[in-house]
């Protein structure tokens, strides 16, 4: 994914991409567990731009691509009578060890190592059917955004914190699918994430959401 940032922050950006590698075991009582390894590719570039910004006005920092590796852990529990399913699903963090470039209105200011660690999570996921052809799902994501900071060497010594400062989010999804024939189906969710604080990071692309998917298949 592709954090879009501020239009004060015209090149700055966060590109991060997660491979997952998942193995399932059925068990004969309707339980099953899965779990897996993750590796995550991840680098960003972040500028500075404006009067808030003060004395650090025109900072760039660039942080160089790097590969971080991390699990996902899980258990499930299905009727398949009723397509019910229940499921639990933890992702851990991942660190990262950018080798990072700092700099102010084009004049380097050093050199140096940030580590950063993409948060952990918790997915809980259910689905059940309400009638012939037609399916009620949803799902409960809590994740540990406040474990994710970003603290150029630099950067932390002359402002006295980092570049991202985000609270926990949990975002909820609710949603109904239905099969139309033996050829198509179709699904429309709703999701929802609270407000936190006012004060959003620059590096946070939202505070809160609401939306609307549709899909068919």
């Amino acid at each position: 994914y592709t954090l879009s940032l501020h239009d004060a922050l015209p090149i700055s950006r966060v590109d991060s991409t997660t491979f997952t590698a998942l193995l399932r075991y059925k068990m004969p009582n309707n339980f099953s567990v899965h779990g897996g390894i993750r590796g995550s590719r991840a680098d960003a570039e972040v500028s500075l731009s404006g009067f808030g910004y003060g004395g650090l006005s025109g900072y760039n920092v660039q942080l160089d691509q790097d590969w971080g590796a991390g699990y996902v852990i899980g258990a499930a529990y299905e009727i398949p009578d009723i397509a019910a399913r229940v499921s639990l699903t933890y992702n851990s963090k991942v660190e990262h060890e950018f080798d990072t470039v700092e700099s102010l209105n084009g004049a380097p200011l050093g050199e140096s190592t940030t580590t950063v660690d993409t948060p952990e999570s918790v997915t809980l996921e259910a689905q059940t059917g309400i009638a012939a052809d037609t399916l009620l799902f949803g799902s409960i994501r809590w994740v540990n955004w406040s474990e994710f900071l970003v603290d150029p060497a630099v950067f932390t010594a002359l402002s006295g914190g980092g570049l991202v400062s985000l609270e926990d989010t949990t975002t909820y999804t609710l949603g109904v699918g239905r099969k139309f024939n033996e050829t198509w189906s179709g699904s429309a969710a709703l999701t929802y994430e609270p407000e936190n604080d006012d004060l959003v990071s620059p590096l946070a692309p939202t505070n809160g959401l609401v939306s609307l998917s549709v899909g068919g298949s």
